[in-house]
């Protein structure tokens, strides 16, 4: 181990990858703790890795902001290029996650601070394209928990960028659907990955999608909803955190939220109100017949979505649909009624694949919809597959 890297004196390993270390370094200077990485000059990896570690030393060099690590300096001594950035004393999220020791409330705040973080990247043109939480580092320093924001190896920066556009670079878990058909990435991408985050940390460490190679985990992403959540999961949440979820983890990047920072609003909202009531196994008795449930786009319902809402409808709900387009193919399997708010053609239910509802249950109640089947799908619109069902002036476009 090298004494000195730059002026930067080593005091000791941190840890090591494929294409280089990172010790514990010392400023003599100004007398601070520094985290130097390195990459060796010529590695296997070749220009792709020197490229790549240049960038993230560009990126993160450009932003100070308390939720993204700070990077002081950028050289190459001797064979090394190395970068000095801040050195975080902690875990990252994702063994936080994994350990179920930091309370979930904790974890929320950890995760709308890198929220916050990623807004001030995106802001200034930056798109990271590697969030997971092992790029999440957790300093305990001073008197609270404090999130930063770290890894910008695959960062696309403004209008340029040193890979080509159409490859993916990042980790596949927590790849959007647009970036994996385009190989394009945006901020509503970076936010894509911050729901996986989020429902990790509901889920108590599970993955929304997932497989056992790669191309299912794409597959998922692309073609399926999120798993649910268990009712053990669901139970004694923070009051609409499942719907932040679900808007985080929409197909489409227009129907997640706006920037980083709304989310992060938004999950702090949910941690400011009185816990969700638990909602019983489906073993349990059903919910009181009556209960009233308000599905909106805007964030101003109780669920942003049908899914949302049925999880936790209990036979002889109302789910008041307010105006928009929701993209969903669902089974309703106990007698609900689904009341859209708005006039004619205000309230849309597109196929995302197959028909739109499938009724499977009597007793169930449709109106004031518009239903749009899929294009070049054999499957109608409504299918009324058991029982009857109450249809009062909604549309069906097959």
């Amino acid at each position: 181990m090298r004494e000195k890297i730059g002026k930067f004196e080593i005091l000791r390993l941190l840890g090591q990858g494929a294409m280089g270390k990172v010790f514990l370094g010392r400023d003599p200077g100004l007398e601070r703790d520094v985290a130097v990485k390195t990459i060796r000059l010529g590695s296997a990896f070749g220009a792709e890795a020197t490229a790549r570690f240049e960038r993230e030393a560009r990126a993160a060099g450009s932003l100070n902001h308390p939720n993204v690590v700070t990077v002081f300096e950028f050289g190459e001594d001797q064979g090394l290029y190395y970068m000095a950035m801040e050195f975080v004393e902690g875990e990252d999220l994702e063994v936080l996650i994994r350990s179920r020791q930091c309370p979930m409330p904790e974890l929320m705040e950890l995760l709308a601070q890198a929220c916050e973080g990623l807004a001030y990247a995106h802001e200034r043109g930056i798109v990271h394209r590697d969030i997971k939480p092992s790029n999440i580092l957790v300093s305990r320093a001073g008197k609270r928990p404090l999130a930063k924001l770290m890894d910008f190896g695959v960062a696309l920066v403004g209008h340029s960028d040193l890979t080509q556009q159409g490859n993916w670079m990042g980790t596949v878990n927590y790849m959007a659907p647009e970036y994996l058909d385009s190989g394009k990435a945006g901020p509503a991408s970076d936010i894509f990955a911050m729901g996986v985050i989020l429902y990790e940390i509901v889920s108590g460490g599970r993955r929304p999608f997932t497989g056992e190679t790669a191309t299912s985990v794409l597959t998922a992403i692309l073609r399926q909803p999120p798993a649910p959540f268990r009712p053990e999961e669901a139970q004694g949440l923070p009051g609409g955190i499942l719907a932040v979820v679900d808007r985080a983890l929409a197909k489409l990047p227009g129907q997640r939220f706006e920037t980083a920072d709304a989310m992060a609003a938004a999950i702090r909202q949910c941690l400011q109100e009185p816990e969700a009531p638990a909602r019983p196994a489906p073993s349990a008795a059903p919910a009181a017949e009556g209960q009233t449930l308000t599905v909106a786009k805007n964030g101003k319902g109780q669920c942003m979505s049908l899914r949302v809402a049925l999880r936790q409808a209990g036979p002889g709900a109302r789910i008041l649909v307010m105006p928009g387009v929701y993209r969903e193919s669902l089974v309703l399997d106990r007698p609900v009624s689904i009341l859209g708010q708005g006039g004619p053609g205000e309230v849309v239910i597109e196929s995302s694949k197959g028909s739109c509802l499938s009724l499977q249950a009597a007793g169930i109640r449709l109106a004031n919809l518009q239903l749009q089947g899929m294009d070049g799908d054999a499957a109608p619109a409504l299918l009324i597959a058991q029982g009857d069902a109450l249809v009062e002036d909604c549309e069906v476009i097959a």
